[in-house]
């Protein structure tokens, strides 16, 4: 490493991951910073390096339980940890946070950051539920610092008793990166956009669609979201489904599941978007988001949605609480509940200036609280502190 620098390298689970820090990366090589990611090899990896102009390590990193691979990756980062001493070793998503904590301090590394983007024990039970709690609370321990994207995370993890109150921070209002409203997430900027895609789309004019963002897997709620388009579709004929993100083996939802949405004449299904600059294409179409989840850290949809001026109906629980306030920038409901979220639709079906105003609402805090370079400030202080500490 550049002996005037400091170093930093970034350890994500999976390369898709990685579009989190867009930005950020180039704000911290500008201030003094040489900056490495690592994370499970793939295109999206090799791609990102190249785009952000850093470089890139590719090593297994399995999101499973899996004690011997796990061995493995973690031999495979002490190998690269002790090579490289790397000044600061932040690490993300708790496969990544597990292995690359317990390599970091096995190799020594002089700043150990363990960012918390979710808690997957909060949907298990038993014995799964137990090894969750243990990975998380060996992650934290091992860290110098925690960061959370999201103050409910934080309290979850301090009432758990996973780390120390001390040791935890949220950088400024939560979420991992913000989002760009004044820019790439700009409304005015798709107005056209939005007559072309909705044609091309196959969208009537008067057609008002509810979009979804995210895998369409169980934990986002899915069942949920089809029993209620179910109920809605027959009463509101103008009412069309947009789903974007890709169905994934881990967490799946049934066959019969996935034809049902992909038979449905006012569904519209759109897969995974590889491109994010493509993202506030697919939003503009939209005219609210519903995001029904079981669990989430800090989820970016609520926040891109409402940089494009969109309400959002998602559930009341920890992360989403923090993306949304509720009857001012859209509605929470009770998860797994569909009779609420079928309510909830509806009254933005029935009720557009309701609509409009908590998209206007949603906005306006976007810009105000969830700016990118307000983290990347904040960010940087936490690491200049840490390196002087």
């Amino acid at each position: 490493m550049s002996d005037n620098k400091t170093s930093l390298l970034h350890l994500m689970t999976v390369p898709i991951s990685l579009r989190f820090l867009r930005g950020q990366i180039a704000y911290m090589k500008a201030n003094g910073f040489e900056v490495e990611v690592l994370s499970s090899p793939g295109k999206l990896l090799n791609e990102f390096g190249n785009e952000e102009g850093v470089r890139t390590h590719a090593i297994d990193i399995y999101r499973m339980i899996s004690p011997f691979k796990d061995i493995a990756t973690i031999m495979r980062l002490l190998k690269l940890f002790r090579e490289k001493r790397y000044d600061i070793v932040h690490t993300h998503t708790p496969k990544a946070g597990l292995v690359g904590m317990i390599a970091a301090s096995l190799a020594d590394s002089p700043i150990k950051i363990y960012h918390v983007h979710g808690l997957p024990f909060m949907t298990q039970v038993g014995l799964k539920r137990k090894l969750l709690l243990f990975s998380e609370w060996v992650s934290c321990h091992l860290a110098d610092q925690v960061y959370c994207v999201s103050p409910s995370i934080k309290q979850i993890l301090i009432e758990e008793k996973l780390c120390q109150a001390e040791k935890i921070k949220v950088l400024n209002h939560g979420s991992i990166n913000g989002v760009d409203a004044e820019g790439l997430f700009n409304p005015d900027s798709y107005v056209e956009e939005r007559k072309t895609r909705r044609h091309s789309m196959d969208l009537p004019e008067d057609a008002l669609v509810v979009g979804f963002v995210g895998r369409l897997v169980q934990d986002k709620g899915i069942y949920e979201l089809i029993s209620a388009w179910q109920q809605l579709k027959e009463k509101y004929q103008h009412l069309y489904l947009l789903l974007i993100g890709p169905a994934e083996e881990r967490d799946s939802i049934s066959t019969k599941a996935l034809e049902t949405l992909s038979q449905d004449n006012r569904i519209r299904m759109v897969g995974f978007v590889e491109n994010l600059q493509d993202m506030p294409k697919f939003y503009s179409i939209m005219d609210m988001v519903v995001l029904p989840s079981y669990r989430e850290g800090f989820p970016v949809t609520p926040l891109e949605a409402a940089a494009m001026q969109l309400p959002v109906i998602t559930t009341q629980i920890p992360g989403c609480v923090d993306a949304v306030v509720d009857d001012k920038t859209g509605q929470l409901v009770e998860v797994a509940n569909v009779d609420e979220l079928v309510d909830a639709i509806q009254h933005y079906v029935t009720n557009p200036d309701l609509r409009h105003l908590h998209g206007r609402n949603g906005r306006l805090r976007v810009l105000q609280d969830f700016k990118p370079q307000d983290i990347w400030v904040h960010q940087l202080k936490e690491y200049r502190h840490l390196l002087t500490s």
